[in-house]
């Protein structure tokens, strides 16, 4: 759905033009954040804008912060000019034109997207800073695997079917990638006591206090010295959390980078004897300094 719906190119050719054969256009060539603000914010044609369903967006009262937080998923701020609304213009040698490609692209909108255009949904978009965030690195994540090569090969054409086969292969990607974990959890099954996690060892006083927590418990705190175990107890909760089936990942927070790369060494060893060597790696992240 990404790859063909880029077919809609703003500002003269915009990034549509590096799909098509060399010498057919050497004008600019540009992205799509500021072009898609510039229609955002009615500089371009008014045509596109209605083709594209803006007046029902705003009927429904989306805030244009939210708007403006699906354009940033590149993650970085970006200018709203009224420049990038403006040279709009066909390519007859490819058949190009932006008005009749915005129209087909609303049309599809209303069959991919048929239940966002029921007439008694009733909507309510929240509007606070935390969900801008979250929509913003939702559409991110979207964006980094709509636009694996190996995932979703290019298509030039506008392919009113594609919506079917986007599905299906975002459903692939999200288990290959390890974002869906379910696929694991079979392989978690019957492995999650604390002698497997630790090659045969008896938890101490502070960690077995962890294992008697219901598993339903949302917040848990184990407040202890530095050595008692704090980490293995973690990962045993997450463990048996992630077997029966109350949570998807585990990540740790850590105050300093040498820190970090001593627990990854650790996570990773029972992260193997948890999925039995099959499962899914623990990454290390943190500034200047990525290992998987």
């Amino acid at each position: 759905m990404i790859q063909s719906s880029t077919r809609l190119a703003t500002k003269k050719c915009n990034c549509n033009a590096k799909g098509w054969p060399q010498g057919v256009w050497n004008g600019g060539r540009h992205g799509h954040l500021q072009e898609a603000a510039a229609i955002l914010c009615g500089h371009t044609p008014e045509e596109i804008g209605w083709n594209l369903h803006l007046g029902m967006l705003a009927e429904w009262g989306v805030d244009e912060h939210l708007l403006f937080a699906v354009l940033a998923h590149h993650g970085r701020p970006f200018a709203t000019e009224e420049r990038a609304g403006k040279e709009w213009q066909r390519v007859p040698s490819v058949g190009y034109d932006p008005m009749a490609i915005s129209a087909e692209i609303g049309a599809l909108i209303r069959v991919w997207f048929a239940a966002a255009f029921e007439s008694d949904v009733e909507t309510k978009m929240p509007t606070a800073p935390d969900f801008q965030h979250l929509l913003c690195g939702l559409v991110s994540l979207a964006d980094w695997v709509g636009s694996t090569k190996n995932i979703f090969d290019f298509v030039p054409d506008l392919d009113g079917q594609y919506i079917t086969t986007a599905r299906d292969r975002a459903r692939k990607a999200l288990a290959y990638i390890g974002f869906d974990a379910s696929s694991f959890r079979d392989q978690a099954s019957g492995r999650t006591d604390f002698a497997t996690l630790t090659k045969g060892m008896e938890p101490r006083p502070q960690q077995r206090l962890i294992g008697e927590f219901p598993l339903e418990e949302h917040l848990v705190i184990l407040e202890a010295e530095t050595g008692s175990g704090k980490t293995e107890a973690a990962l045993w909760r997450f463990a048996r959390q992630f077997e029966a089936g109350l949570v998807d990942s585990l990540y740790f927070a850590l105050p300093t980078r040498a820190a970090a790369i001593q627990l990854h060494r650790r996570v990773n060893e029972i992260m193997g004897r948890l999925f039995d060597g099959g499962g899914p790696e623990a990454v290390l992240v943190v500034p200047g300094y990525l290992r998987a």
